[in-house]
């Protein structure tokens, strides 16, 4: 330098023997033996190009034999810089392999480059440069123009025009992130085609400010144009905790091992751990030259191979509890439930949802007690429990009965047999006191008698039990299992609008579900993400988040299942939940619990009915999405009960009825399908987002006796008194 004056750039790389030192600046290159401390060979500024008076080296690579150069050289015509590409024999002696210009086309480099005094002096527009270590393809990164080329090496060392590019890598980013620095640095980490880019102006910001892309196969893939990567890291596996975030200024490779220099003068050793585990631990955030070690692969996750990223989630049907290394994930039993990411069996019949209200059923198409009670008479079902049951069964039992009594009778007399014939005389006697149609004077009618007598106290029998057949809730009838049972019970119902009424007879059920205090409860199934990691947050319209208290949150002992329960301020509430880390969800069930209240007045009795609903949600063979918005509506169902009895009161039941549904889709899976499997490891977090919201109208079921006390005894005895006179 003392020679050749102020140098724009100057690169200096040893080969990788580590025998010869080589130096590339703006005016001169030369070659350093490191044992014998001498200068091999020195060149000026032509030694590159014999018709580009300056070229300004911006990155080297080499091998043993080959050095490959990249920099840029001004066009003074439109002054502007050009991208230059050099291949350099070594070995025996240096020399330029293309001594004339073998820039891509001139147009190209013109649209794309910008004015000279930004190119080379900007140090978010570098360059890079990195030799695969099969020594068959090179890669070029330039941040200007967010771009990694890749060229086979025989291309370059017989000087092809435009070097022939084997494919280009652009980061499939959005139209406001072109200056993120793609390709500031790049580094083969083996001879299969894996290329590290480093992002110097990350797009997620969790960990770092900077991102490395980890592309795998580049070097059998020519279709390669908004490429996506395999991994990126930092990753919600490989955080780097407990290092502060930084920018990423230079990588490193070898032998699939990565090094990273980092702007607070740390540097950062990630090594190509095992199969089955993956780097991710840093001892202290003090540390100089930091080494992340090992750990198991997470639950729901597994690494087939060594490497230096995170491991991938089980595929459908496959599970690993991550407590040790896992090569792969263990096959589960075809009738549990077994998504992608599991981390355990699950039976979901332990997590089914579940309701409490349930629509009111049809009034009865016969709702006249005296159709009722004949209908009663000529209606039997085939099953045991309603053929004891039916008047006519005992009406055709009573009969048979009277029948052989009858021929018992006549072949007594008509046999003329002495010994029975005390006896038949006395039932005689007994059969004609029992006679109500002929005034005593048949004993046939006696027979007829018992058989009326079967039937009215049938009758009697069913309208008690139809009496008690009201209100449905609490009916206990002994026909209720039987074929077109009849309920004394007609409804009606509708949707209403809350409106002032004249004797106020709601507001009082109204205020009791307004207050009533809901607890809600989250299950999170198959995965074992830990309860510290989980917040819950109120989020207000106006202001902060606000924290909310979680409650009797556990792992379960049978199922990896997490569950927790927060209370909440209103039915109108944000809910947030955050659950950190890597873990993945196979599915969620939300559950709703309120207590009972029962408030006497005398306007009736108000019964504030106990809530408890639970809503299981999945997507089959899929993880929940890393943000799921759920949306609850709160219906108010009023249940009016009116009296069966003239002393009795009014009773009003209220209960909520909640519909959650969730918004869009429940999965993330064709999101990750169309921009990159990457992307289930970039977010450190998944969210669950719950809008409560009360709904203006109500729903309200009134149910009311057909028939009251005094009315059905005066038309059953009305009953009674057709029967008799139809058979006298």
């Amino acid at each position: 330098t003392r020679t050749h004056g102020h140098q724009e750039s100057i690169l200096l790389k040893a080969d990788p023997q580590e025998e010869y030192a080589y130096v590339f600046a703006d005016s001169f290159v030369l070659s350093y033996n490191l044992f014998t401390k001498k200068v091999i060979q020195s060149f000026n500024n032509t030694f590159f190009d014999e018709n580009v008076e300056t070229f300004i080296p911006k990155a080297v690579d080499l091998t043993n034999e080959l050095a490959i150069v990249t920099g840029y050289s001004p066009y003074q015509r439109f002054d502007l810089h050009l991208w230059k590409i050099y291949p350099i024999q070594l070995r025996p002696k240096m020399a330029s392999l293309c001594p004339v210009s073998n820039a891509s086309s001139i147009i190209d480099n013109i649209i794309r480059m910008g004015k000279s005094d930004q190119t080379p002096k900007n140090r978010n527009y570098g360059m890079s440069v990195s030799i695969d270590p099969s020594g068959r393809f090179t890669a070029f990164g330039s941040t200007l123009l967010n771009i990694v080329r890749i060229y086979k090496i025989s291309d370059n060392k017989n000087c092809a025009r435009g070097n022939v590019t084997f494919g280009t890598i652009r980061p499939n980013i959005g139209s406001n992130m072109q200056d993120i620095g793609f390709g500031r640095s790049i580094a083969w980490l083996d001879d299969k085609g894996t290329l590290a880019v480093l992002v110097y102006k990350s797009t997620n910001q969790t960990w770092s400010e900077s991102e490395i892309y980890v592309f795998k196969n580049i070097s059998t893939n020519s279709n390669i144009v908004d490429a996506q990567p395999d991994f990126i890291l930092p990753n919600n596996q490989q955080t780097l905790a407990p290092l502060p975030k930084a920018s990423f200024l230079f990588i490193l490779a070898h032998a699939n091992n990565l090094l990273i220099l980092r702007n607070d003068h740390k540097y950062l050793y990630v090594p190509a751990t095992e199969a089955g585990n993956l780097p991710t631990l840093i001892d202290s955030w003090k540390c100089h030259a930091c080494i992340m070690r090992l750990k198991p692969c997470v639950s729901g996750s597994y690494k087939d191979a060594p490497g230096v990223g995170p491991c991938t989630v089980c595929p459908p049907g496959l599970r690993n509890p991550g407590y040790r290394p896992s090569v792969h994930c263990q096959a589960c039993n075809l009738t549990s439930f077994c998504p992608r990411g599991a981390s355990n069996e699950v039976n979901l019949n332990d997590f089914l949802s579940y309701n409490q209200t349930f629509s009111y059923p049809n009034s009865p198409i016969i709702d006249n007690y005296d159709d009722l009670l004949i209908l009663n008479f000529l209606n039997i079902d085939h099953t045991i429990h309603c053929i004891v049951a039916s008047p006519l069964f005992w009406a055709a039992l009573a009969i048979v009965c009277c029948f052989i009594i009858w021929l018992i009778m006549c072949l007594v007399k008509m046999r003329r047999i002495n010994v029975m014939d005390t006896h038949r005389k006395r039932i005689k006697y007994v059969l004609k006191k029992f006679d109500l149609f002929g005034e005593g004077k048949h004993w046939i009618g006696g027979l007829i008698s018992f058989v009326i007598l079967f039937l009215i106290m049938f009758s009697c029998w069913f309208a008690y039990d139809y009496f008690h057949s009201y209100p449905i809730e609490t009916a206990k009838t002994y026909r209720a299992l039987c074929k077109n049972n009849q309920m004394n019970t007609k409804f009606s119902n509708g949707l209403q609008v809350p409106l002032p009424a004249a004797d106020g007879t709601l507001w009082k059920i109204f205020e009791m579900l307004n207050h009533q205090n809901l607890t809600m409860t989250v299950y999170l199934i198959n995965t074992r993400t830990l309860c510290d990691n989980i917040i819950v947050e109120r989020l207000r319209y106006r202001g902060t988040p606000q924290l909310l208290k979680i409650k009797g949150c556990n792992l379960s002992n049978i199922y990896p299942v997490v569950s927790f329960s927060v209370d909440l301020y209103t039915h109108t509430e944000n809910i947030q939940v955050t659950i950190n880390g890597p873990h993945f969800i196979g599915a969620v069930r939300l559950c709703l619990y309120g207590p009972q209240l029962i408030e006497d007045t005398l306007s009736g009795i108000h019964r504030l009915r106990e809530l408890d609903v639970c809503n299981l949600f999945y997507t089959e063979n899929q993880t929940i999405g890393l943000t799921t918005n759920f949306n609850v509506r709160l219906i108010k169902v009023i249940n009016i009960t009116e009296p069966l009895k003239g002393n009795d009161r009014i009773i009003f039941d209220g209960r909520w009825a909640p519909t959650t549904k969730y918004v869009d889709d429940l999965s993330d899976e064709l999101y990750f399908e169309k921009d990159g499997q990457y992307l289930r490891y970039a977010s450190h977090t998944t969210k669950f987002i719950l809008r409560f919201k009360e709904e203006t109208y109500f729903l309200e079921n009134i149910q009311s006796p057909i028939i009251r006390l005094q009315a059905l005894v005066f038309h059953t005895l009305l009953f009674f008194s057709l029967i008799i006179e139809i058979v006298s």
